[in-house]
């Protein structure tokens, strides 16, 4: 006798995907909605282009008016049927995976975290810096959304437009995204020799001369000549060469030195995939692995638990131990800070 098939139980993950689309069934086109409008962006308008997110997303959560109930009845429903310290180790540790697996296309992160690695070993948490100016994208989105318009534009001319747009696009990486890189860079270069840098930064091109002399071993993670070939881009006459394939420009000296075109645009794309994207993954990843020390992440989740729960008595009491913890962690870079030096 032939046994009666019995079809395979649907496991957690999909049950619970089913529970939202039952519970918020709009929520697919309000995705794909928001894809199709970051596939069409351009990087021209990148303030129209956050307000029109913005106002799909305050429409989208118009449309769950009446239904707060029920979707936190369904995040309390995860708490009791997940361990929330196990579900958040596990979010952690995928999320660092692929920020890493992101950074590894450009192979300089390496050189990168191993400098912070090192500044850490004598100034717990001074990479932090790091973070502070690169894990929110939404900090530096207009910046890096104009730098990458024009460069896209340099990319797709041709003749004596694509020289003259090359020069514009190295200039505008090197001033929106590149700059800020290198001062973040000048920090690192500070605190690797234990001292705090002064308040008032040389120019860009000193910058990156005491960079390049602070990081000998690290040479990857800068373009010494970036400054002087932006000030030719910007203040000298534009001067292409018979076919326009090839540039002049200013060099130490003032040396008259040449740069193709196609050279410059590769020179400001990977400036670009540096300071624009590498830096922010790598700054991202320090903050997943510092969540993954011991102590932290369980009091971060016992804080979630009891915000969700209502608990506002031992979620205050949670919170004060927890800014009490992250102050110890913090506390020998605030000193070092105060100090001037190691």
């Amino acid at each position: 006798m032939r046994k009666k098939r019995t079809r395979k139980a649907p496991n957690f993950e999909a049950r619970l995907e089913n529970s939202l689309l039952r519970l918020i069934p709009e929520l697919p086109n309000f995705v794909r909605k928001l894809e199709i409008q970051a596939k069409q962006f351009d990087g021209s308008e990148p303030k129209t282009f956050t307000r029109k997110m913005e106002n799909e997303a305050n429409r989208f959560v118009e449309t769950l008016k009446g239904r707060e109930r029920q979707i936190s009845r369904l995040l309390m429903f995860l708490l009791r049927r997940l361990a929330l310290k196990i579900w958040a180790k596990k979010f952690t540790l995928t999320a660092a995976a692929l920020t890493e697996t992101l950074a590894s296309t450009d192979p300089r992160y390496i050189q990168l975290l191993q400098l912070m690695d090192e500044i850490d070993r004598q100034i717990p948490l001074a990479s932090i810096v790091v973070s502070q100016c690169y894990a929110d994208p939404k900090n530096s989105f207009d910046a890096r959304s104009l730098a990458l318009h024009a460069l896209t534009r340099a990319k797709e001319a041709s003749g004596e437009s694509r020289a003259y747009l090359a020069r514009d696009a190295f200039a505008k990486v090197f001033e929106l995204v590149y700059q800020p890189y290198i001062n973040v860079m000048w920090v690192l270069s500070y605190f690797r020799i234990g001292k705090v840098p002064p308040a008032d930064p040389p120019a860009a091109g000193a910058m990156l001369n005491l960079i390049k002399q602070r990081l000998p071993d690290y040479p990857g993670l800068l373009d010494p000549d970036a400054a002087r070939i932006r000030n030719s881009a910007t203040h000298d006459r534009p001067d292409p060469i018979s076919d326009y394939g090839v540039l002049r420009f200013k060099g130490a000296n003032r040396k008259v030195n040449v740069i193709t075109v196609e050279a410059l645009i590769a020179r400001a794309e990977s400036m670009f995939l540096m300071s624009a994207r590498t830096v922010q993954l790598v700054g991202q990843l320090y903050l997943y692995r510092m969540f993954l020390k011991p102590g932290l992440l369980e009091m971060v989740t016992n804080c979630m638990r009891l915000e969700l729960a209502g608990d506002a008595k031992k979620l205050c009491e949670a919170e004060e131990k927890a800014r009490a913890y992250g102050d110890s962690l913090i506390q020998p870079l605030q000193i070092f800070l105060e100090q001037g030096k190691l």
